[in-house]
């Protein structure tokens, strides 16, 4: 780990950015959018120094993902090119998991480590001009907790420390360790002041093992929760945003007590399965440069000081009883048959992504009865829906099957968002169901028919918003090379920028429908 002094960010934009960020949010409203040198990773200690641990195993091998994040338009209030994050990736270490949850499936443990390396793979580790960049430290936890890796910018330390920690696993999950162990990292000397700190815990179980009352070191509790968030307030209370995973079935952890040791309602994220475990972590990573605006000053006349009106907090959300109704569409053009980098064709990549997305939706019903449903449309010079609103996972693989063989002529992206409307609207909803729409396209739209007064690409806007009007949140995905596909199109005709994503190769689409589906299973 290289040693740097953090330079002190300026405090003011230039006119320049200012008036290139006007132009940008101009632009936006204007298309209406609707509605974290350290200790070794074979020699763990305890926070109170003790050994915990065999020497751990050679580091695994990982392989390298290419992902290409979103753009995210951000308010010329918040630089976020220059807002960074310490983030401590605390993971359960108990014995259960090694677990599967279904037979035959991938095991906890090794679903968590690679969505750690996942995540660490979309932080900001490569110092900026400036010498900015993220850092992540590593804390695992049973019954004592330990720093694998104090913060750094190092990728390769970090991915040590994951395979490090990843046959450490033993006997208690104490849960109060899991905060008290990522403050301790976040209290070390590589702590940066100008970055925010984010904690990250996973863990598979209730906590047990944790002292409370009398004599404990949480004075007042009267049950182990009570103890755990204790320590998770103090582990909050410098500043901390903390984000919290609970891994397994609705008995096997405790939603209610997670939801309260997490910053925000909406930052608890539930993975009934440990497949869930990838998108969650890569909608986390979305979130951790989110800076908020300062609070609004209003004049109270007749003096001249300023009344601070706070931001108001959000709406709770609790991803493990949120439930969406996502209609995804395909463009099935000829053009669809080019091949990608890899060899495959642009279809057989889409169809290959679009299997992924619906493996991570949740069609089992939850403990109250609620789950998510898909429905498969395609389109060229016409538009069909190949299976309406399903939650059956086998008949939606069979209908995106079956899209291989109806490619044609023609790019009617209109009808791309009328079919996708039109399929959430025959139902039957979810009750309570977030309505959602993805349309993947990978060309420039041919053949609409423009409405009077309107160009091609105005019509297919006014098709999106009324999608948006009828309180569909739209994604777009935009495959190929810049200058086959219109950017600019399919930002505006989404919900918001940040849910156009941009593939420049098939390849790539797997991790962008990981992102969307870690925007579908969690909270808006």
């Amino acid at each position: 780990m290289h040693t740097r002094t953090t330079p002190t960010a300026s405090a003011v934009h230039d006119s320049a950015q200012r008036a290139l960020w006007t132009v940008i949010l101009s632009a936006a409203f204007a298309v209406g959018a609707a509605s974290a040198p350290g200790s070794s990773p074979d020699a763990p200690r305890s926070i109170d120094g003790r050994r915990a641990h065999a020497q751990a195993p050679a580091p695994r091998d990982v392989l390298p993902r290419r992902v290409h994040l979103p753009f995210v338009l951000k308010s010329p209030l918040c630089r976020v090119e220059g807002t960074y994050v310490d983030v401590v990736l605390v993971l359960d270490r108990s014995t259960s998991m090694r677990r599967s949850i279904e037979p035959g499936t991938l095991s906890k443990n090794d679903a968590a480590i690679q969505a750690a390396h996942d995540f660490v793979g979309l932080l900001d580790l490569k110092p900026d001009a400036a010498g900015r960049s993220d850092q992540v430290a590593v804390v695992g936890f049973n019954d004592t907790a330990w720093t694998a890796q104090p913060l750094t910018d190092d990728a390769a330390a970090a991915g040590a420390a994951l395979d490090g920690i990843a046959d450490t696993l033993s006997d208690g999950t104490r849960l109060d360790l899991a905060f008290t162990g990522a403050a301790s990292a976040l209290a070390g000397a590589g702590r940066r002041s100008a970055n925010k700190a984010l904690i990250v815990v996973l863990t598979d179980g209730l906590p047990n093992r944790v002292p409370f009352g009398p004599g404990s070191p949480y004075p007042g509790s009267l049950r182990q929760e009570d103890a755990v968030l204790q320590a998770a307030a103090s582990a909050k209370a410098p500043g901390a945003r903390v984000y919290t995973i609970g891994l397994g079935g609705a008995t096997d952890i405790s939603v209610d007590l997670l939801t309260a040791c997490a910053s925000d309602p909406s930052y608890f994220h539930h993975a009934p399965r440990p497949e869930d475990l990838a998108a969650i972590y890569g909608r986390i990573a979305t979130q951790r440069r989110i800076c908020d605006p300062p609070p609004t000053a209003t004049p109270v006349p007749p003096t001249a000081t300023p009344t601070v009106t706070p931001r108001p907090s959000p709406t709770a959300c609790i991803p493990s009883v949120t439930h969406t109704d996502v209609s995804v569409v395909l463009d099935l053009s000829t053009s669809m048959n080019r091949a990608t980098r890899s060899g495959q064709t642009r279809l057989d990549a889409a169809l290959a992504a679009a299997r992924q997305l619906v493996g991570l939706l949740r069609f089992t019903p939850d403990a109250r009865g609620g789950y998510d449903q898909v429905a498969i449309s395609g389109f060229h010079g016409e538009a069909f829906t190949a299976i309406g609103l399903t939650r059956d996972a086998a008949a939606a693989d069979a209908a995106l099957q079956d899209l291989a063989q109806r490619l044609n002529r023609g790019t009617r992206l209109d009808l791309a968002f009328v079919q996708g409307q039109a399929a959430l609207d025959a139902g039957p909803r979810g009750i309570g169901n977030t309505p959602a729409l993805v349309v993947l396209t990978d060309g420039q739209p041919n053949g609409v028919p423009a409405d009077p007064g309107l160009t091609d690409a105005e019509t297919v806007l006014e098709r999106a918003a009324r999608a948006k009007a009828a309180g569909t949140t739209v994604f777009t995905v935009g495959l190929g090379d810049p200058d086959e596909i219109d950017r600019a199109l399919l930002q505006a005709a989404a919900s918001d920028p940040s849910l156009f994503f941009e593939a420049p190769d098939g390849d790539d689409l797997a991790a962008i429908y990981r992102r969307i589906a870690g925007r579908l299973t969690g909270c808006p």
